[in-house]
């Protein structure tokens, strides 16, 4: 998509992120529309058969597992609310920040990026414990907890991203997007950064000692670090693919600088990550790849 940049400074407070409706082009807009879809049922597919593996195998039911399949929630339900919502705000033209399809499309999108966020962060800690405390990972990472951290995230984020709906003046934006960013999104990197300092040291270690380990521990070692290796890969892809957007809120608001096509390229580039997680995944583990192919079968 040819990004077109507006540098018009004057803005409507209503404008949702620019004031000009002609400057986005048909061929732009065609195109976006294109990408976003097959992103969209890549993401609807993808997501709905890493639910349905956790769901119909009983060696998937793990916790590490629960939290994953919590993350393909929020990435289902990208592809199928967030992502034809910011088609038909692409198409519309709609730059208002009061307008219904902006205020439903930035919530559901805020909010599954916080619960994508939250969920990295639990499956870190779980990989964070399971490596550093193996002996006393049963005891710790219980079902009960697991399930208590995934909905106690979902309600966290739902509530955080539904003060968008209070939000009538484009001044007010920035103070809710910082705030949004810093206990959505911040808060858990940190965590997730610090616990991986730790799994990559405790790793480095292991790899020393593991000579002298018995094959039974040295196959797990090994399984629990293959593991923490897949959520860092998913954790760096997830980093690369939401860093422009990022980059680009942060100039549209300080700069004051109209960004719309900027927006919709690097928002179509932020979407699509949640339609290459579940083929990360399986790609990784061969039990999830196992089960892929075995409800395929069944279709």
């Amino acid at each position: 998509m040819a990004v077109n940049i507006t540098l018009n400074g004057a803005r409507n407070e209503s404008g949702c992120y620019s004031e000009d409706k002609t400057y986005v082009q048909t061929r732009g807009i065609v195109l976006f529309c294109l990408a976003n879809s097959f992103s969209s049922v890549v993401a609807i597919c993808g997501n709905l058969l890493i639910i349905s593996a956790v769901y119909k195998t009983t060696s998937l039911q793990t916790p590490t597992n629960f939290f994953i399949s919590s993350m393909s929630s929020a990435d289902f339900l990208v592809g199928l609310i967030a992502v034809p919502l910011w088609i038909a705000r692409a198409v519309l033209n709609i730059t208002q920040n009061t307008h219904v399809l902006c205020l439903i499309s930035d919530y559901i999108t805020i909010q599954t990026l916080m619960a994508s966020t939250y969920g990295l962060c639990s499956v870190t800690v779980d990989r964070y414990v399971a490596i550093t405390s193996p002996y006393k990972y049963n005891h710790i990472i219980t079902q009960n907890r697991c399930l208590t951290a995934i909905l106690t995230a979902w309600a966290f984020t739902m509530v955080l991203a539904s003060f968008r709906f209070l939000v009538d003046t484009r001044s007010e934006l920035p103070k809710f997007y910082v705030s949004a960013a810093i206990f959505g999104i911040v808060l858990p990197i940190i965590v997730i950064y610090f616990c991986y300092a730790k799994i990559f040291k405790t790793a480095k270690e292991q790899r020393r000692k593991i000579g002298s380990l018995t094959s039974n521990c040295r196959a797990h070692s090994v399984k629990q670090r293959k593991a923490a290796y897949t959520i860092a890969i998913i954790i760096g892809v997830y980093l690369i693919f939401w860093t422009p957007t990022f980059i680009v809120c942060f100039l549209d608001f300080t700069l004051h600088i109209c960004f719309y096509d900027a927006w919709l390229a690097t928002v179509s580039i932020s979407l699509a990550n949640s339609a290459l997680n579940p083929w990360i995944y399986a790609a990784r583990n061969k039990q999830f790849w196992r089960a892929f192919k075995r409800l395929l079968c069944l279709l």
